[in-house]
């Protein structure tokens, strides 16, 4: 490593220049970490500051391995702890099982996952928006070197004031994954929605929603592995309109934006086709239901007006609410 852990100060929060022996060093880590996994592993990803070239960095490779299965962690899990790495459990209930080896700034960190781990695709998130944005990457090296200075040792406090300017980058990359989908659309809504019981509970209105999925226009948040964490299906139901047929976003990704970003494709879409209006269809407040308060707030922050309270029902016996969002025409 760049240096030798048991000379003293190892313990201190140290953020030292880029080296550029660290991508050998993950290699290195992660040709190991492959063997002693064997047959388990679907990816290994280099991952934190140290993966980022020309950042300044603590010293310690961190390393996210995506198992082939979620069925799979407990055995990984054992393997880890048998070889000396030491285990620190899934701390924060995100599906990240974490081990150290050496100790403070020095050594590795390594995490373990199953597929499609909402945690582990919001590093990916950050570390490739740093990479491709300088300007970022040298805010946030600027800030290490602050939070290292100011902190006293306190990981503590080093750790959580990093976290707002790390969650915003999360944001920012996440939301500029919005595209246009033209496959696998019944398939993304299936995925989505399926994640969503508080609001799509019954199987037919999913199956509904699927089958006709497939014709209409969508965007989608795709996140690092390809797959969709988040989308927006629309119909054009006039010359003058188009309505929100359905969208969704995953339990992991609620609060990051993904919603006013996708209703921001969808007003695109429809500016785009000359249309006066985006519309949309919600549950109305007869139904006292937190999810759906949260959803009619939620439609009139970003610009859509309650009009009408339709007198037909849906599945659950409770009337719909129709709201519009007024565009104007492209000049």
């Amino acid at each position: 490593m760049t240096r030798d852990p048991k000379q003293p100060g190892y313990k201190a929060i140290q953020v030292l220049d880029y080296d550029p022996a660290w991508p050998n060093e993950f290699d290195e880590a992660a040709a190991k970490l492959d063997r002693l996994l064997d047959g388990l592993v679907a990816d290994i990803e280099h991952i934190g500051s140290t993966s980022i070239p020309g950042m300044c960095a603590k010293p310690k490779i961190d390393v996210d391995i995506v198992l082939k299965s979620e069925e799979l962690i407990p055995q990984g899990i054992e393997r880890l702890k048998q070889v000396g790495y030491t285990y620190h459990g899934n701390k924060y209930d995100d599906g990240m099982w974490a081990f150290t080896t050496g100790r403070g700034s020095f050594g590795e960190r390594v995490y373990l996952c199953a597929p499609g781990t909402p945690t582990h695709q919001k590093r990916l998130f950050f570390r490739n928006h740093l990479r491709a944005h300088p300007e970022d990457a040298t805010s946030y090296a600027l800030l290490k070197q602050q939070l290292a200075s100011e902190t006293d040792n306190d990981w503590d406090y080093y750790t959580g004031r990093k976290g707002p300017f790390i969650a915003s980058i999360v944001k920012k990359a996440a939301k500029d994954q919005i595209r246009a989908v033209t496959k696998h659309k019944g398939q993304i809504v299936q995925e989505i929605l399926s994640d969503l019981p508080e609001w799509f509970g019954i199987p037919a209105a999913i199956a509904a929603y699927v089958r006709r999925a497939e014709a209409l226009p969508m965007f989608a948040c795709l996140a690092p592995d390809g797959t969709a964490v988040g989308f927006l299906s629309l119909n054009v139901t006039s010359e003058f309109a188009v309505e929100v047929h359905v969208m969704g976003v995953k339990g992991g990704w609620h609060r990051m934006g993904l919603g006013r970003a996708l209703i921001k494709a969808a007003k695109d879409h429809a500016v785009s086709k000359n249309a006066r209006f985006l519309t949309t269809k919600t549950i109305a407040a007869t139904k006292s239901d937190k999810n759906y308060a949260a959803t009619r707030a939620f439609y009139e922050t970003v610009g859509f007006l309650p009009v009408e309270v339709f007198p037909t029902h849906w599945g659950d016996g409770n009337p719909c609410l129709f709201m519009i969002h007024p565009l104007g025409r492209r000049a």
